[in-house]
């Protein structure tokens, strides 16, 4: 049974440990949980602009599928949501909660360092110390693409990979290469930020600085072995206690110096992996006067390459044979549209 009704036991037991009316929102097999009906509202609305997307790209709808703000509702609805038939369930960062954890963070280690401190002295010091490392709210377009990205990650999966289990600590996303997995995700932004990424992708080109196509094709995900690190720091505070209930899922956003220090352990830029998705897929629907990914996707869970793909189907859809002449030819595409 899908819907608001199936979790509504859980949703009053939420209410009730908290202290705040959660509100629930649904359309078909979509479900959204947020503080306000207006934030639950728009976790929907950005299910159903990448739902539009992913029927397009792929020719089917997403997965039954639930966004939940925060790590605190979700530790009390995944179990419910999973009973009910949601596969894909998406903790949605909660300012308040996430602002929680950083001052927590700080209190703890400002008390290591200064035990005798009086309990009003070092409320004040923790609001002095965070002052700047605080979260923001997402501007609601943003926040709105960002959604859609991650459920195209889960759907994807879902609609092509779901018997092929992978092992989270050694792959980024599902058993697909990982630049697919990522158009998969990519195809699902609002125009807002396919806009962004294709300026940003030209402006790249313009100066020479795009990563290759052969690169993009075969390297990790840029973020794997960040994601894989941040997985042992949850699990280790999980471990350890830090001051908020997480359940046995959560979600973080970095912000300053936290953000800076984690993406420039990545060896490629994540941004440029994510422009050239975007180009590709425009690239790829241009050649092809549609999008092949989908065919693409059942020729590797048959067991094809991607190399395999282009030299069989390549030239009846006026691509070359070659992943070399590929790369040409996405080359001349580029500086065409730059």
């Amino acid at each position: 049974m899908f819907g608001c009704e199936s979790i509504i036991g859980a949703i009053a037991a939420l209410t009730v440990q908290t202290g705040l009316d959660y509100q629930c929102r649904e359309d078909g097999h979509y479900l959204a949980v947020a503080k306000t009906a207006e934030t639950a509202d728009n976790y929907l609305a950005a299910m159903l602009e990448g739902d539009a997307l992913f029927r397009t790209a792929f020719g089917e709808g997403g997965a039954p599928s639930a966004v939940i703000q925060g790590n605190t509702a979700l530790s009390v609805l995944q179990s419910p949501l999973s009973e009910a038939g949601f596969l894909s369930q998406l903790p949605w960062i909660d300012i308040d909660e996430q602002n929680q954890m950083i001052r927590y963070q700080v209190a703890t280690q400002l008390e290591a360092q200064m035990p005798q401190m009086q309990a009003a002295q070092l409320a004040a010091l923790v609001e002095q110390s965070v002052s700047g490392m605080l979260a923001q709210p997402l501007p609601l377009e943003l926040s709105r693409a960002a959604i859609a990205h991650e459920f195209g990650h889960f759907w994807y999966i879902n609609a092509f990979w779901k018997n092929d289990r992978v092992d989270p600590n050694s792959h980024y996303g599902g058993a697909a290469p990982d630049w697919l997995d990522e158009v998969a995700a990519v195809s699902l932004e609002n125009d807002r930020m396919t806009q962004s990424r294709r300026r940003s992708l030209h402006d790249a080109v313009r100066q020479d600085d795009v990563i290759s196509l052969s690169t993009f094709l075969t390297i990790e995900h840029p973020l794997a072995e960040i994601a894989r690190q941040n997985t042992a720091r949850v699990r280790a505070a999980a471990a350890a206690g830090d001051g908020t209930n997480t359940g046995t899922t959560r979600i973080v956003m970095l912000t300053g110096d936290a953000a800076d220090d984690m993406l420039s352990q990545a060896e490629v830029n994540p941004s440029d992996f994510y422009d050239v998705a975007r180009g590709f897929i425009d690239y790829m629907s241009e050649r092809t006067d549609g999008t092949v990914f989908a065919e693409i996707s059942q020729a590797l869970v048959q067991g094809q390459s991607f190399a395999d793909w282009l030299a069989d189907k390549g030239p009846g859809l006026g691509l070359p044979s070659m992943i070399e002449a590929l790369e040409t030819d996405w080359k001349s595409w580029l500086q065409d549209h730059a």
